[in-house]
């Protein structure tokens, strides 16, 4: 990681003093810009902040005095960073970028530190937060490839929780806006196709994983997938229904019907005694599908 070089600061401080030498208040700012300097050389960057902070405050139009204190503040959360210190590191790195907002290096760094914060977020499941942080990195860095990935590695780890708490459409309506950040992920596509898959809308899923197979040519996992899903299409396209509320019996039209009244029945049952015992009933709607013995081959 780069920092800003002391001669960097060097010549912004004499620039300053020649801009604002000549009134009473512009020497105090002087003065506390100084000790700022004297400080920031001596590695105390906190210190320095403290000075330069006095200085701004009294001469708030001082462009120098604030790169000054940008600079303090980067090298603050350089070393929280450095120290694992992630999430502090963050805010002091905004700071810095609020004070100089033309730094190119303090623009790169707060992206890097938003978007492993936001992977260390991720990593505790605070989702919402890891996506927040990741788009902020992206927001500060467009073309950063990798940090647009990240993102749509947390959204597809979020929605696939989600799936199996049985929050489908939260789920589907956060791949979809994330494949509108990512149109080219193929694992945002898969996810969609799996989700797709498990609501039983074949010519959906079968349209992601096609998309995904067509960003991924030699993928052999993706191809057999698409096999998969058009052999159950195929044999399923004439099944009739058996809507209960809990469930939905999927079965051979004309031949299965009283076999999913049975069925229906004994999943009933089951969800009353399991529920009891686990103090936990599902309210997601599950699909039951009954199969043939040639069918099922």
């Amino acid at each position: 990681m780069k920092s800003i070089p002391n001669s960097l600061l060097h010549s912004l401080v004499f620039g300053w003093v020649v801009a604002v030498y000549g009134t009473a208040q512009a020497q105090t700012a002087f003065q506390y810009n100084t000790e700022g300097h004297k400080r920031y050389l001596d590695g105390k960057y906190e210190e320095a902040a403290a000075a330069f902070e006095k200085a701004l405050a009294l001469d708030p139009a001082g462009t120098v005095v604030r790169s000054n204190l940008a600079a303090s503040y980067h090298q603050q959360a350089a070393g929280l960073a450095q120290t694992g210190v992630v999430d502090k590191a963050v805010v002091l790195e905004r700071k810095a970028f609020g004070h100089d907002r033309s730094n190119g290096v303090i623009r790169a760094t707060l992206a890097i530190y938003c978007n492993n914060a936001g992977l260390r977020a991720a990593e505790k499941k605070e989702f919402a937060e890891a996506r927040r942080l990741i788009e902020e990195a992206v927001q500060l860095h467009p073309a950063g490839a990798d940090l647009r990935a990240n993102y749509c590695r947390v959204a597809v780890r979020e929605a696939s929780i989600l799936q199996s708490l049985g929050k489908t459409e939260q789920s589907l309506s956060l791949l979809h806006d994330t494949l509108g950040r990512c149109p080219a992920n193929p694992d945002v596509h898969l996810a969609l196709g799996e989700t797709y898959y498990k609501m039983n809308d074949y010519p959906s899923s079968l349209e992601r994983f096609e998309f995904a197979a067509g960003i991924l040519p030699g993928d052999t996992s993706i191809a057999a997938r698409i096999a998969q899903i058009r052999k159950e299409s195929a044999v399923e396209r004439t099944f009739g229904e058996n809507d209960r509320s809990r469930f939905v019996i999927r079965f051979e039209a004309g031949a299965g019907s009283d076999l999913s009244w049975k069925i229906s029945g004994v999943l009933d049952d089951a969800y009353r005694e399991i529920g009891n015992k686990l103090q936990w009933w599902p309210k997601a709607r599950m699909t039951v599908i009954v199969y043939s013995k040639d069918q099922y081959k």
